[in-house]
Order: structure tokens, then sequence, then C-alpha cells
């Protein structure tokens, strides 16, 4: 989703991990960290095909918010003006198992 805040267009994209009562995040939160055995990483795309990491774009916005359940939620922001110019952008979350 795309959102205005002091005139500046950010990417935002928020998600739901789970709260890991056996340890802190290692890395940036919110961006690209290891959590409870599973490593995050927020990653942008102009095609869908060729997906970049978006650590040193990505900003995670407060801290997560406790859901209630055992699970938070992060929401992260990109400057749309850091990404190239395109005519779409597209944002996902990869997750895999820690090495």
């Amino acid at each position: 989703m795309v959102v205005k805040d002091g005139g500046t267009d950010y990417l935002e994209y928020s998600f739901r991990h789970r709260a890991d009562p056996y340890g802190e995040a290692i890395g940036t939160p919110g961006v690209e960290f290891t959590l409870g055995g599973l490593f995050y990483r927020v990653e942008v795309s102009g095609d869908l095909v060729a997906w970049s990491s978006a650590a040193g774009l990505a900003t995670a916005q407060g801290v997560p918010q406790a859901n209630g359940d055992g699970t938070v939620t992060v929401r992260i922001r990109i400057p749309l003006a850091a990404l190239p110019m395109g005519d779409q952008q597209f944002i996902r979350l990869h997750v895999s198992l820690t090495p």
C-alpha cells in the first residue's frame, strides 16, 4: 500500500510474526532479522522475478504491536523515491529456516 506522510510517499507493508519468549531478534528489526529459528527478510522487486533485500531502504515504524495471541504486528516503510522508477513496485516477506 502507498501512504503519504509529511509530503513523502511510502510503500508500506505490515506483517505478523510470533512473539518469541526465548530471545530477542538479531539483525535489523522488522526488515532483516533472525528470531526463533527463522530468518525474516523484506524484499522489493519491480517485476516479481528479481528480488532484492530492502535492508538500507526500509525502516520499521514504531515498535511491534502485540496482538494478544502470541504474535506481534510489524509495520515497515520504504520511501518511493528510494526505489528504481518504474510502473510497478512490489514488496514481500521472505521467511526461511535459520541455517
